[in-house]
């Protein structure tokens, strides 16, 4: 299984950087390799979005997540399918004072029914798409 965790610290309060992150509409904004998402169904818990990512090499993947958890200000878990691979993913939020905020985002691949290669290249996206959290600061402040 591949694992992918990244942090990043915001000079924003919780509450707001949690807003921002959920908001579907805000994902392009720090999510660089995105290229597609659309609402398909539901809030909070048990809503799903269909989205399109570019790997490392050029290729579109195309998938399915849905919310499985969501404990507005500190948490959201969600569950994706891309291709045979299922992916557990978290957003873990935490206050350090009243203007800063700390975000892990986390992402593990199941790669069922994936050759080695499939494993691997699900890897790299998956660290890509982690360190892409670095880039909320920055998309907050625009």
């Amino acid at each position: 299984m591949a694992h992918a965790t990244h942090g990043v610290r915001v000079s924003r309060p919780i509450g707001e950087v949690f807003a921002f992150l959920v908001d579907s509409a805000n994902s392009p904004k720090w999510r660089r390799g995105l290229t597609r998402l659309q609402h398909v169904t539901g809030s909070g818990v048990g809503a799903v979005y269909s989205q399109s990512v570019t790997d490392s090499t050029g290729r579109t993947l195309d998938g399915d997540y849905q919310i499985t958890r969501y404990d507005e200000p500190t948490l959201v878990e969600f569950a994706a399918r891309v291709g045979s691979a299922h992916l557990l993913g978290s957003l873990n939020l935490q206050a350090l004072g009243p203007d800063t905020t700390d975000v892990t985002f986390s992402l593990a691949v199941q790669p069922a029914g994936l050759h080695l290669h499939g494993v691997h290249r699900l890897g790299r996206l998956i660290e890509a798409e982690t360190a892409s959290i670095a880039n909320l600061p920055t998309a907050m402040s625009t």
